[in-house]
């Protein structure tokens, strides 16, 4: 079996020919990282002296060995599969959910990746701040996924918002966003910072507002109300996009309003 190191990309096949010699030869055996090789569907021995796993997954890698045998002695070799350069997936996400105020909150995302991706949060597109009521924590499992998770403690309603993990380890980023809606009053949770577009490109603004049920998020520039051309486009949660950037229509400062049935304001 050579080399003693391979390298095999996730979802591509991997034989293992294990070269025997001698006579008498009663059998092989396969063993992975000590235990008995499990055959399946996936993993078939070809013949007595040959694996093949197809396609190679996460959890394939390790150390294999052939153990050949007779009446008198055995004789063994081994090799290590190791993964080559695997971009991150979400194996695990949170979903949208509606909480009340007071109770704790916990989102998490599960990772996988080679090498293994780092795990970062946002809230509304921000770096989440840590604080007493609020922590982060991560660590990886045995099969090799990262699992990041956010705690929060004696939820608000200023903790609401469009929550969103990033997983990057170099090689590629994925990412994941739902909304976390607290019921409450409109609350202006973030103040907005001054935004910097080149012109031609797309200006993404999100409203930096939570509380729930929310009855209408609009934006307004210059006292008008918005979209009120192609180039922009308002989605349902508060995110305003104006298209194909121009400075002197585009520039200058935007208001996001929102409004509750009960005729409670936030802007």
């Amino acid at each position: 079996m050579s080399p003693v190191v391979q390298k095999i990309h996730v979802g591509r096949p991997w034989v293992i020919n294990c070269s025997v010699s001698g006579h008498p030869i009663h059998g092989v055996h396969w063993r992975k990282d000590v235990d008995v090789l499990s055959l399946d569907g996936r993993i078939n021995q070809i013949s007595r002296d040959v694996i093949r796993i197809d396609p190679v997954q996460r959890e394939d890698r390790g150390m294999y060995q052939c153990i050949a045998y007779n009446d008198k002695e055995t004789a063994q070799a081994a090799v290590e599969l190791s993964l080559g350069d695997d971009v991150p997936e979400f194996q695990e996400t949170f979903q949208e959910q509606t909480v009340q105020p007071g109770p704790s909150l916990s989102l998490k995302c599960v990772a996988s990746g080679n090498p293994l991706p780092q795990i970062v949060w946002k809230l509304d597109g921000a770096p989440i701040p840590e604080n007493h009521r609020i922590r982060f924590g991560d660590y990886v499992t045995k099969d090799g996924f990262v699992v990041s998770f956010v705690n929060v403690s004696n939820v608000k309603t200023e903790d609401g918002g469009d929550y969103r993990c990033i997983a990057n380890n170099g090689i590629g980023e994925v990412s994941h966003e739902a909304r976390v809606n607290v019921m409450g009053p409109p609350v202006v949770v973030r103040r907005a910072r001054n935004v910097t577009v080149v012109a031609g490109d797309v200006l993404v603004l999100r409203c930096p507002v939570a509380g729930y049920p929310l009855d209408n998020i609009h934006w307004e520039r210059a006292g008008v109300r918005l979209p009120y051309n192609h180039r922009q486009k308002a989605h349902d949660n508060g995110t305003l996009e104006v298209y194909h950037v121009e400075r002197a229509t585009d520039q200058g400062p935007y208001v996001c309003v929102a409004t509750n049935r009960a005729g409670q304001t936030a802007q």
